[in-house]
């Protein structure tokens, strides 16, 4: 009887604790449709003590938590919904958005309520990584800003970061992209992109993005010019 009873205790007490992990979780839906956030929060907590696995939880637990502007604490749960979903779009677009509510310091209701676009996201997120020498991030980051939104201003941002990274060939790339799209607002990209050239040995062509920079009043393309171009 003692070997038959004691599986069939874990069977019930398995049941148990999978049955309550998703009645809290049901019931911090309720109370996330009701706006109620901040009791929807502890359910979803109480469902992921249960089920340390339950992404749905984590995931739900994060929007509440950007509502309540815990930013911090919404980026770790979006972080680990990804981590079990490495695939869920969603998940690592909202962390993008929580760390872009996180960088407006001081954030408010109106906000979290204008829902920047994907393209401004990670526009921020990518100067984010940038200034903390996190190239590879900060192109990543650009890559997703641009396929949001192809601007000029984004593909000279990438460039930027492309030339920092030593990737000379792209950063040509972005700077040409940039100057097609709006080469009055970015003038600047002749420079660089000469700068770009120069540095894989194409005096002829950096010389010459340096001269129209200079026609376009960039003045240290001039600097440019007396020394490399005599």
């Amino acid at each position: 009887m003692k070997n038959f009873l004691l599986p069939f205790f874990i069977l019930l007490s398995l049941n148990f604790y999978a049955q309550t992990d998703m009645v809290y979780y049901k019931s911090g839906v309720k109370k996330l449709r009701a706006q109620n956030y901040k009791d929807a929060e502890e359910d979803f907590t109480k469902a992921i003590e249960l089920n340390p696995k339950n992404a749905g939880a984590y995931f739900n637990r994060a929007f509440c938590e950007n509502r309540l502007y815990d930013y911090k604490a919404a980026i770790d749960d979006y972080d680990k919904v990804a981590e079990f979903e490495p695939k869920n779009y969603r998940a690592l677009r909202n962390g993008n958005l929580s760390r872009w509510y996180l960088a407006r310091s001081g954030g408010t209701p109106l906000d979290f309520n204008s829902h920047p676009n994907d393209a401004k996201v990670y526009g921020k997120t990518a100067l984010a990584k940038e200034e903390k020498g996190d190239y590879e991030g900060a192109i990543k980051d650009y890559t997703a800003a641009i396929e949001a939104n192809p601007s000029a201003g984004l593909y000279f941002g990438r460039g930027e970061v492309k030339y920092k990274a030593k990737d000379f060939s792209g950063a040509i790339k972005d700077f040409t992209q940039a100057i097609e799209r709006d080469a009055t607002q970015y003038s600047k990209a002749y420079l660089n992109r000469g700068s770009a050239q120069y540095s894989l040995g194409n005096k002829t062509d950096a010389c010459a993005d340096w001269r129209q920079a200079s026609l376009l009043g960039i003045s240290q393309a001039n600097d440019a010019l007396n020394k490399f171009c005599k």
